[in-house]
């Protein structure tokens, strides 16, 4: 399968937006919009776990309770 012009731009775009969030230190904030707009799905999910601070948050979009 072959980019388009246009998926490569997109995917450029999606991939500075990335690094824009984390230098920002703002990277599970902003990573979910980028994936929503760069794959098509019903749902998208970022997991962040800090075993150091024994620490696990989950961020979706559409929001959605998280069980446990």
């Amino acid at each position: 399968m072959r980019l388009l012009p246009n998926d490569w731009e997109v995917c450029s775009r999606a991939v500075q937006s990335v690094y824009d969030c984390a230098a920002a230190g703002l990277l599970s904030q902003g990573l979910l919009p980028v994936l929503a707009h760069l794959v098509p799905a019903d749902a998208v999910a970022h997991a962040e776990i800090n075993f150091q601070q024994d620490h696990f948050s989950l961020r979706a979009r559409p929001d959605r309770p998280v069980d446990g």
